[in-house]
């Protein structure tokens, strides 16, 4: 049994691997600048200290959304679809992969962020659907339009509102504020 469970470990292990790097969990600079404001506004929602399990689903909710937004925007990329322009060629340095591999890979991650939402409030939850909705633009607005960074730099913001109602369970003006200054 042990030698099956081996064999399929080893088949499995590059396409794992180019799992990690379509979803750029080896590169973590925009994980980092999603989180920042998020966990800035969790101090002034909680009214003190988060609590370790907020600063948890915090963390996943950030890599699951980012690393299917990746996977979703490679292989909107590599398929050529009207609008967006390819960077590199098809899924690059990802050669397990196919198109629909990374496709699935994406809706899996938004399926497990969707079920993690689930132990927030109905305030997060509308927020974090229309985060979801707003990346799915990026890759046309960033190819379409001299604005990209500055669409997805709104679109990091948002991590601070959506922080805040998590922990504070509604979205006051302040919330918004913070959306401001991140």
């Amino acid at each position: 049994m042990s030698l099956r469970v081996s064999q399929a470990l080893r088949a499995w292990r590059p396409r794992l691997s180019a799992g990690v790097r379509l979803t750029r969990l080896h590169r973590p600079l925009d994980l980092l600048l999603l989180l920042w404001p998020a966990l800035w506004a969790l101090w002034p929602a909680a009214g003190g200290p988060p609590t370790p399990a907020l600063i948890g689903l915090v963390l996943l909710l950030a890599a699951l959304a980012r690393g299917a937004a990746c996977s979703f925007h490679s292989a909107l990329e590599a398929g050529g679809w009207p609008g967006v322009l390819r960077s590199e060629g098809p899924l690059p340095g990802r050669a397990p992969l196919t198109i629909r591999d990374a496709l699935v890979l994406a809706a899996g991650l938004v399926v497990l962020a969707l079920l993690l939402l689930l132990l927030t409030n109905a305030a997060a939850r509308w927020l974090a659907l229309f985060a979801g909705g707003f990346a799915l633009l990026g890759p046309l607005v960033r190819r379409r339009s001299y604005l990209g960074e500055a669409y997805y730099g709104l679109l990091f913001g948002l991590a601070a509102p959506l922080a805040y109602a998590m922990a504070a369970g509604s979205l006051p003006k302040v919330a918004w504020l913070l959306y401001v200054g991140a």
